[in-house]
């Protein structure tokens, strides 16, 4: 069996009026949702959201969503991946794991994990995470382990 697994924080400052010496006031300006394309080695790609957080957060598959697959020994695809997770700020990174990674269909399971981390440094300033995921497919033809790359630019 031949499987390919490929698969802004703003500070508003303001002064008191006063004119001299007076109190500086910092709140941070509300974090919007962040989208983010993942693609996986086979070229596929896949949106999720990024929900605001200071430490640890979560990531969901968006509803316009192209999807990572797996494919069969023909190069067709035959089901699509979930693609989810969590986030959480770990050193001068963000580390990303999926909480879930599987798909079924035509005679497959393929069972497995996914994680990376950011490359270029914290949410919500970060643009780029890359990573790597391994599993277990599971076919008629027998068991095979898998494994491939990801990588992910945030689109806003």
């Amino acid at each position: 069996m031949c499987l390919t697994v490929v698969a802004v924080f703003g500070f508003g400052c303001g002064g008191d009026g006063s004119g001299g010496g007076g109190n500086t006031n910092t709140t941070p300006a509300a974090v919007a949702d962040q989208k983010w394309n993942l693609i996986n080695d086979a070229g596929d790609q896949a949106f999720v959201i990024v929900k605001p957080f200071t430490y640890s957060g979560t990531f969901t598959e968006a509803a316009d969503s192209p999807h990572w697959w797996l494919y069969d020994a023909a190069g067709n695809p035959v089901a699509k991946f979930t693609v989810g997770g969590n986030i959480v700020h770990s050193g001068g990174y963000d580390t990303w794991d999926f909480v879930t990674l599987g798909a079924s269909g035509g005679g497959m399971q393929v069972l497995g994990t996914a994680s990376g981390r950011t490359t270029d440094g914290v949410y919500p300033d970060a643009m780029q995470v890359d990573g790597t995921m391994s599993g277990t497919a599971t076919s008629p033809l027998g068991t095979q382990q898998v494994s491939g790359r990801w990588t992910g630019v945030r689109i806003n």
